[in-house]
């Protein structure tokens, strides 16, 4: 990733808080900052529930833009 689009990438997170959290406790399973992963079975199920979690948070953060682009046309439509 070139650092423009890696600086692109770090603002477009920030708008999200929320997927923001979930890409820093994905990162803290991949480097075992608990230290509580000492076999891959355990890792792997880390990494599945977060992602898990970051897919339950993504969705509203879709909905939206999605919700307000919806009401505007209604808007601009009376």
């Amino acid at each position: 990733m070139s650092p423009n689009n890696e600086q692109l990438f770090i603002n477009r997170l920030k708008q999200h808080p929320k997927l923001l959290e979930r890409m820093e406790a994905l990162l803290n399973v991949v480097e075992n900052a608990a230290g509580n992963c000492t076999k891959a079975d355990d890792a792997e199920q880390y990494v599945i529930d977060e992602l898990r979690k970051m897919g339950n948070d993504a969705l509203p953060c879709w909905t939206k833009p999605l919700s307000r682009r919806k009401k505007n046309r209604l808007t601009l439509k009376l």
